[in-house]
């Protein structure tokens, strides 16, 4: 959708943008002269799949077969697939997702996108948090780096962010991941502040950037976007984790491993028909099952209107919740773009 400043070349009509925004930070690292990251994870994958004696590298790769280009890519020996990120070229990337996004230089389609609640748990599996101090430095460290929001590149979050970002967030841990479970409770091996981490990284990383442009594109450019806010279990995965970052996949694809009771059943199918439905006829409405809401535009309200997913209910709501949060964080996306 960002590609060639949005250009149109009738590749698809339509989208589907599951637990992630365009307004990506990621590029920003690989766009400045000190940066060899992208190269460096290339050359790992040239050496691996015996393309690097070769002066054609990309003609090499292009002439092996899937098993010996999926080998080069599955380990990576000097750097780790998650430096192959948007790089600004001018061409394919015209400028920054977030400045293209505030520009309209996308392609302007329909669109279901939305998010699961507790997308950060996933993200913050490594932290281990139980003050404001290693809170503070997880956002301007590791969180940073998992992002590349990095200070000293984009000052996309300075340090009188972060610390407006922690009074927003307080340690509350009710109000933190997994959301509207285990009340107060705290997970002791993650630390008393893991669950208010957890949802500061959500946010950052996911889902305030998922909300800003189901904004521009709706009241901005009057585009049909049909959003959602998952909160979803799997039999698999604990329930500290909640709806975690990619629990929506099994349901969207309607996983035999859902049958196993009534209501995740149900929820699967609705999911799986609604996709369907929205690939078929730009509208997800047209699923088949009964009694469920009307999943409307997200235009219908001022705040916009989710389509709101739980294992065996469905409903709508209003798209205010962590409204001062989000809002700040996206303030910062704005000022970057």
């Amino acid at each position: 959708m960002m590609a060639f400043g949005g250009r149109n070349d009738d590749l698809f009509r339509a989208a589907i943008i599951e637990s992630g925004p365009p307004t990506t930070g990621q590029y920003l690292l690989y766009d400045t002269a000190t940066s060899n990251a992208s190269h460096a994870a290339y050359e790992s994958v040239i050496a691996k799949a015996g393309c690097n004696k070769t002066s054609d590298t990309l003609g090499c790769l292009r002439s092996l077969n899937f098993s010996a280009i999926y080998a080069a890519f599955e380990v990576p020996e000097t750097a780790p697939l998650y430096t192959f990120h948007p790089t600004i070229d001018g061409l394919f990337f015209e400028e920054s997702p977030a400045t293209q996004l505030l520009k309209g230089k996308f392609r302007r389609i329909p669109t279901v996108q939305g998010h699961n609640d507790d997308e950060g748990s996933l993200l913050s599996l490594g932290a281990n948090s139980s003050s404001d101090a290693y809170t503070l430095g997880y956002m301007q460290g590791t969180l940073k780096l998992f992002t590349f929001l990095m200070s000293v590149e984009w000052p996309y979050l300075n340090n009188t962010d972060d610390q407006t970002i922690l009074t927003l967030y307080p340690n509350i841990p009710s109000d933190g991941v997994p959301y509207g479970e285990f009340a107060n409770s705290t997970f002791p091996a993650n630390g008393t502040q893991w669950r208010r981490l957890a949802s500061i990284t959500g946010d950052i990383i996911i889902i305030s950037g998922t909300r800003l442009f189901s904004h521009i594109a709706s009241f901005n450019h009057s585009l049909p976007v049909y959003r959602y806010r998952a909160n979803l279990t799997y039999p698999t995965i604990p329930a500290q984790f909640g709806s975690t970052h990619g629990i929506e996949i099994p349901y969207v694809f309607n996983s035999p491993v859902l049958k196993g009771t009534n209501a995740t059943a149900l929820t699967a199918e609705v999911m799986s028909r609604a996709w369907i439905s929205f690939i078929v006829h730009l509208d997800p409405n047209c699923h088949g099952v009964a009694d469920i809401p009307k999943w409307k535009v997200y235009s219908g309200i001022p705040d916009g209107e989710n389509f709101v997913i739980g294992v065996g209910n469905f409903s709508t709501e209003a798209d205010t919740y962590r409204a001062e949060g989000i809002n700040f964080i996206n303030s910062a996306i704005i000022g970057e773009g």
